[in-house]
């Protein structure tokens, strides 16, 4: 496995903070009983380890002045970020794209069909064909306050938390529903759609 670990931050949305090789099982589980007790929202960075140590360095001030309480993790290939999607999965994505533009637009959808509603970044231009499939795209350099500006955005995303409407609970990375019938589990299309029927009654 090609990961690495560290902890700083993106440049426009949230990320996760690099790990190391073998502690990656157990960084997870530290997260999933943290994400369970409603504390730091994960961001996840899938690129090279110069992006990432950048990444991680401005996540790591900004937590240290008061100014974020995101966490990020750095993987340097695919199929250790979809692994560790698929484990614990993100609030947010930023995905480096320069040089890899066919590669990282087959990620992107991959995460889009198990994750429809996370924030997904390009750091970097992906070619002009995969544009739609990103939600934001970052221009390198990095600079902190554009990276800290949409970690405010992003905020605490519906993502890492689970919402309650009624009788209704909704655990948006588990896609799991709770009701008085007991609790469903939902392809990425149903946990959408719920998602969006709860956060925007009105408008539905």
């Amino acid at each position: 496995m090609d990961e690495h670990g560290t902890a700083n931050a993106p440049a426009h949305p949230a990320m996760f903070s690099p790990t190391p090789p073998r502690e990656d099982q157990t960084r997870m589980d530290a997260a999933t009983n943290s994400q369970q007790a409603g504390t730091p929202p994960c961001l996840l960075f899938l690129g090279g380890r110069a992006a990432a140590q950048r990444l991680a360095a401005i996540l790591q001030r900004a937590r240290d002045q008061g100014q974020t309480v995101w966490e990020m993790a750095a993987y340097t290939n695919q199929k250790s970020a979809l692994q560790a999607i698929r484990l614990l999965p993100p609030q947010a994505i930023v995905a480096e794209v320069n040089g890899k533009p066919d590669s990282r637009a087959r990620f992107c959808e991959m995460v889009r069909y198990r994750l429809p509603t996370v924030p997904l970044i390009a750091l970097g231009q992906p070619f002009t064909a995969n544009a739609a499939l990103w939600s934001g795209i970052l221009s390198p350099p990095l600079i902190p306050d554009v990276l800290l500006a949409l970690l405010a955005e992003i905020g605490y995303p519906a993502g890492a938390a689970v919402l309650q409407r009624g009788h209704i609970r909704l655990n948006v990375a588990t896609r799991t529903v709770f009701s008085i019938n007991g609790q469903h589990h939902m392809t990425p299309k149903q946990c959408a759609l719920l998602h969006l029927l709860m956060t925007r009654p009105d408008t539905v």
